[in-house]
């Protein structure tokens, strides 16, 4: 029982209970206002933006409110109240329960974040009405439907449409919007296409994009868009050349799918001077987390790096780190060879085909161990179930990077925020406990990550010639080795000359070159072999010295005959530093043996 003369809505509040279970059932209070006599001290209930106020009343007044409520009171000046206060619990349930009711500030929040997010699949979501005579009007909703209400509605063909006044919503907008549709339905399953003569729709301003299209002048209000940051941001969309709400909103044409990415290529170039006219690292952020991507045939990474690289140099690789992570863990599951070529060119590992140039800036070197910690940790990557091609590109970035950030990063004084302060065992332990060291060649070795020829020693080779000092991992080299000799030589036709020389240079740098390896090589390989051999190291000709004469002295009726040459039309089958060489043959062939002669 409470008697109050003062005006304290505390003491509504229960103690809690001796029993246990009741307090973990506890919901609610149902409060009981006797009759009394007291001036002032009004009770207001409030709960989301619908509060209640209760006054001095002869009779008695019952109150229910949830844990959630707020209770307030004001001033009694004279009077008391006099209240009973019931507590509210489940009984007869299987262990403690607790009533979660309707969280309207939940509901709030999350519609807000879904009208700032560019990747949800359903940008307007209905709620269906039910059937009725009356003309349509927001005071006939109802109290539940006046909670959702935004700018059209309808699932299906659109016969009439009553935009809320506080959308500002232009009456060319609402003209070109008849006939669309919502993408969802609210408490319904996902593309649930039932027909409702009646809907409210959810449907935020930054997704109006599409009416930009249906207007002539530059009218920035025209979708009532307050800022030129807003009309931004709704544009942004547009570069998410596999996001739903681009090709698969009901609203576009059918061939939307094959027309939208040739726009956004376009369009690349412009939308960067925009975010960087702007300067708003917001923008930024999402255009470059969670927006733009590639596809194939369409959007390549030599067309989207540049505008990578222009933006992080613009607002630094810092402000932009998650931006970057985000990038990369998206684009790793569907572009696997062009997220890593776009790593190895910004960090300025790929000497022979960067996609852009490289960042450099200071401690940069923190910003590519995330990236390549998260390369290596994308579930799947590296198991037969991931369903994307991973061809010798991705070799050659896991490689590098790897080199990059064992070997290359610390002991640079600027490539880590600790190498200032710390030795560089200091540091690469501290990257050892940050980013678990994974080992690449761990990878390698698996036949359900990569093919071990086309892609692991093409690849190894493509490294080799970007960064010569990286130490090969030995178990893989030897590997390569077994199946290459495991080849049938009458099975192996021309184009698959590359990787046979591949083979060969990653196992000469090895110094895992011996000679049943060169033998087989040389089988293979025939005259194409030659150029091959101006490539090895010098510390591997001992080995197998004997034999590299013995093969060039076998070759020089070959060499004398032009019509055993290579094809000039075959000479683009060769690794690129092996095709100039190549076109040498019966000119001028000269291959040094230190020691041995020529």
């Amino acid at each position: 029982m409470v008697i109050d003369d003062v005006g304290d809505a505390s003491a509504f509040r229960l103690r809690p209970s001796a029993d246990n279970n009741v307090n973990a059932a506890f919901f609610g209070l149902l409060i009981v206002l006797l009759p009394s006599s007291y001036s002032g001290g009004d009770l207001t209930f409030a709960r989301g933006e619908m509060p209640q106020t209760v006054s001095a009343c002869g009779m008695a007044v019952y109150a229910a409110a949830l844990l959630s409520t707020t209770i307030t009171s004001a001033r009694i000046t004279s009077g008391r109240h006099t209240a009973l206060v019931y507590r509210l619990y489940h009984a007869d349930v299987n262990g403690p329960t607790v009533l979660v009711p309707p969280a309207p500030d939940a509901a709030v929040a999350a519609f807000q974040a879904l009208s700032r997010s560019m990747t949800e699949p359903f940008q307007r979501l209905g709620r269906a009405l039910s059937a009725s005579n009356e003309p349509l009007s927001f005071a006939s909703l109802g109290k539940w439907n006046q909670a959702f209400i935004c700018s059209t509605c309808r699932l299906g063909k659109v016969i009439s449409l009553l935009p809320h006044p506080a959308c500002e919503m232009p009456d060319a907008v609402v003209a070109a919007w008849i006939g669309q549709s919502p993408q969802a339905f609210l408490h319904m399953p996902p593309y649930k296409h039932l027909a409702y003569k009646r809907a409210i729709v959810l449907w935020s301003k930054p997704h109006r994009r599409r009416g930009l299209a249906q207007q002539r002048d530059d009218d920035s209000t025209y979708l009532s868009l307050a800022s030129t940051h807003d009309l931004v941001f709704g544009t942004l969309p547009a570069f998410d050349v596999h996001g739903p709400a681009i090709v698969g909103s009901h609203s576009l044409p059918h061939d939307s799918a094959t027309t939208v990415p040739l726009r956004f290529a376009r369009h690349l170039p412009s939308m960067q001077r925009i975010l960087m006219a702007l300067n708003d690292v917001a923008l930024a952020t999402l255009y470059l987390r969670d927006v733009v991507t590639l596809q194939d045939q369409h959007v390549s990474v030599a067309e989207v790096a540049p505008v990578v690289y222009s933006l992080l140099t613009t607002f630094g690789w810092e402000p932009l780190l998650d931006a970057m992570f985000g990038l990369v863990q998206r684009w790793i599951k569907t572009h696997p060879d062009a997220t890593v070529q776009l790593l190895i060119s910004l960090a300025g590992l790929d000497t022979e085909a960067p996609v852009c140039r490289p960042l450099q800036q200071p401690f940069e070197a923190e910003l590519f161990k995330r990236c390549y910690d998260a390369v290596l940790r994308t579930p799947q990557l590296f198991t037969d179930e991931f369903g994307v091609r991973r061809g010798p590109a991705v070799v050659q970035g896991l490689i590098l990077l790897e080199h990059y950030v064992k070997t290359t990063v610390p002991p640079l004084e600027k490539a880590s925020f600790l190498s200032r302060w710390l030795p560089p065992m200091v540091v690469a332990a501290v990257d050892a406990y940050l980013y678990a060291p994974l080992p690449v060649s761990g990878f390698l070795l698996s036949p359900d990550a990569f093919d071990p020829l086309e892609a692991v020693a093409v690849g190894l080779t493509t490294a080799l010639r970007c960064q010569p000092a990286i130490n090969l991992p030995l178990a893989v080299v030897d590997s390569l080795a077994e199946v290459l000799q495991s080849y049938i030589p009458h099975d192996v036709i021309f184009s698959d000359l590359d990787v046979v020389l591949a083979v060969f240079a990653v196992a000469s740098h090895a110094h895992r070159l011996d000679a049943a390896l060169f033998g087989t090589c040389a089988k293979l390989c025939g005259l194409a072999l030659l150029p091959a051999l101006t490539t090895m190291p010098e510390d591997s000709v001992p080995a197998v010295g004997d034999l590299v004469i013995a093969y060039i002295d076998a070759s020089v009726h070959a060499l004398a005959n032009a019509s055993l040459w290579p094809h000039a039309r075959d000479i683009d089958k060769y690794p690129t530093t092996m095709a100039s060489d190549a076109k040498t043959f019966g000119r001028e062939t000269c291959v040094t043996l230190s020691g041995t002669g020529t």
